[in-house]
């Protein structure tokens, strides 16, 4: 090769390298946003998998999964009724979701309310549960989940278990209160909150739905599969129907529940945070089969709900589920 060619094969090289970097630094730049959106994407994902699991919780549903405090993607167990740390990693695992990566290949970090993760059965979970987190301007959050970026100044012992080297100021401290901020060369935490309405909202949906029950798996539709009609409700918290009264307490103590399921809706409270009344064509003493001719009830624009359930609005959430078992294959809204 002469130097001709020499200069000739420099030059075009010269022009790669520079049409490569325009190339990389642009690429750069739209990956910022994209970046974001991974990120963003994956705290959603997360924030789903724990309301999931807390619904799913089998003796308390509400409350969330203890931290993962070694980075092996579990739970941690509870010592004694709390759990051993407040603040750690993801669960991945225990949520059976995928690794939780934030846009910088980072695993995410979770912290929640001792108030939602405890074993302590001498302390309902339930709608009235307050959360006891602060992240900017929200006050009483349930949990926060963190994406913690890359090493920002003074984060040179990555990997560990230390908060401190991957979240900044208030949000690797340990304390309730966590930081919300602009992204800058000293914090880059990105934060997603779960409050108890919107965790509650969807565990209320399994509450009321555990007591509407199925013709053929406990509740009130079961005690309408059995008996053909309804129980009257109960005037107190105890469950016991009271002969002639269409509206009050569930009457627990006459539906044909799980006795798991039994248990954990009365140790957590929940009996005292739900109505139930009973549409006057289908209360006790009617013929079966009964029809609604006028005494049925509404919810929402429905308006042939054979009973009514609604979850107490003095807690976080209110809301109301129709009763329809008259025919076991029809589906209420």
């Amino acid at each position: 090769m002469n130097n001709q060619q020499g200069a000739a094969l420099l030059a075009f090289v010269m022009v790669l390298l520079v049409a490569s970097s325009f190339l990389l630094l642009k690429a750069l730049g739209n990956n910022s946003i994209e970046r974001d959106k991974i990120t963003s994407m994956v705290l959603a994902q997360a924030k789903d998998a724990l309301i999931g699991s807390a619904v799913m919780d089998s003796e308390r549903p509400g409350r969330l999964p203890c931290p993962d405090s070694n980075d092996d993607g579990l739970a941690e167990p509870f010592d004694g009724n709390d759990c051993p740390t407040y603040i750690g990693r993801l669960p991945w695992r225990s949520l059976g979701i995928a690794e939780s990566l934030d846009s910088s290949g980072q695993r995410l970090w979770y912290a929640i309310s001792p108030s939602l993760g405890n074993n302590n059965l001498a302390l309902p979970i339930n709608s009235l549960t307050a959360g006891e987190l602060t992240a900017g301007a929200e006050s009483q959050l349930a949990a926060v989940i963190l994406a913690p970026g890359q090493p920002v100044s003074g984060q040179t012992a990555r990997p560990s278990n230390s908060a401190a080297d991957y979240l900044e100021g208030s949000n690797a401290d340990g304390d309730t209160s966590y930081s919300v901020g602009i992204m800058t060369n000293s914090f880059n935490d990105r934060l997603l909150t779960i409050s108890p309405e919107e965790l509650f909202r969807v565990v209320g949906n399994r509450v009321l739905s555990e007591v509407r029950g199925t013709p053929t798996g406990g509740g009130l539709r079961k005690y309408y599969f059995d008996n053909h009609e309804y129980p009257w409700a109960a005037t107190a918290v105890d469950g016991v129907p009271s002969e002639l009264t269409q509206s009050g307490f569930v009457p627990h103590t006459v539906l044909p529940f799980n006795p798991s399921t039994q248990a954990w809706l009365a140790n957590n409270g929940w009996f005292a945070l739900i109505t139930y009344a009973v549409a006057a064509d289908f209360q006790p003493q009617t013929s079966y089969p009964q029809a609604c001719t006028g005494g049925c009830l509404s919810v929402g624009t429905y308006n042939e709900a054979q009973a009514k359930l609604t979850l107490s609005p003095g807690s976080s959430v209110e809301k109301s589920i129709a009763v329809c078992s008259a025919n076991p294959n029809v589906i209420c809204p």
